[in-house]
């Protein structure tokens, strides 16, 4: 990960046994999505969905030389939830269309799919996710070992990355009564897709009477929200859907309803 520290300088990450200053091969996020939360929430506060860094900063409760802020806002960046225009307390920092619906969610439905798209953002965490998919929560130890040899994530830095990844696991609702790891395909655990598609997964099985499959893309968020008696819509959107998408798409489906 490029860290930043208060001046807005890159800073390297320290490898104790290289008696040098070195970078990690694989972009990770310091503090996992607990912590993100906070900062992407104090961001709202602060200004709706644009504040400067100082306002930010007070909202956080921290100060410049605090881990928070010189680790925690190129995590949010890498998770796809803040925009960074400017460097030190002058810096503008603005929500992306994710980083809204994660500090103002809406339904459970809708803020547990958030959460899935979050967590998949980061390269890093995709990786792992297919790795882990459908198997116990590996070990710290084991995690940091594995970061380590396949991500060339630092040893210095290894375990606070196995850190932040465990913790994102349960803040997004990733992990089975069972202790097994969901796929994080908005929620929907692996072995209940492995039982739905039994042959290619690019390939859906032959529809059942009645019954049509649509292709949805993985990073969709699926909207749920009940209608006419008990029945409910679902209407996947792309992450990035913005207000003003919103609005074409409800005068569009005010041309389709059938007044009858």
């Amino acid at each position: 990960m490029e860290n930043i520290d208060n001046n807005g300088q890159d800073e390297d990450e320290v490898e104790p046994s290289s008696g040098g200053k070195v970078r990690s091969g694989t972009p990770y996020p310091y503090f996992g999505l607990a912590r993100m939360i906070d900062i992407i929430k104090a961001i709202q506060r602060a200004g709706g969905s644009d504040a400067s860094a100082d306002d930010v900063l007070q909202e956080l409760a921290v100060t410049k030389t605090d881990r928070l802020w010189a680790y925690g806002i190129p995590a949010a960046i890498l998770f796809g939830l803040v925009h960074r225009d400017g460097r030190g307390g002058a810096a503008r920092l603005s929500l992306t269309p994710l980083g809204m619906r994660l500090a103002l969610p809406g339904l459970p439905d809708e803020e547990r799919a958030t959460k899935a798209a979050v967590f998949r953002t980061p390269e890093l965490y995709s990786k792992l996710l297919e790795k882990f998919a459908n198997h116990p929560v590996p070990e710290k130890q084991s995690l940091k070992n594995i970061l380590q040899r396949d991500f060339k994530i630092v040893e210095s830095m290894a375990g606070y990355a196995a850190d932040a990844f465990l913790e994102s696991l349960k803040t997004a609702d990733l992990i089975t009564p069972a202790g097994t790891i969901m796929n994080g395909d908005g929620g929907v655990r692996v072995e209940e897709k492995k039982e739905e598609f039994k042959s290619d997964p690019m390939t859906p099985p032959p529809p059942k009477d009645g019954v049509q499959y649509i292709a949805v893309p993985s990073n969709f968020i699926v909207y749920r929200c009940k209608i006419a008696k008990g029945r409910i819509l679902e209407i996947p959107l792309p992450p990035e859907f913005t207000k003003t998408e919103v609005e074409r798409l409800y005068a569009f489906l005010l041309t389709q309803v059938d007044e009858e």
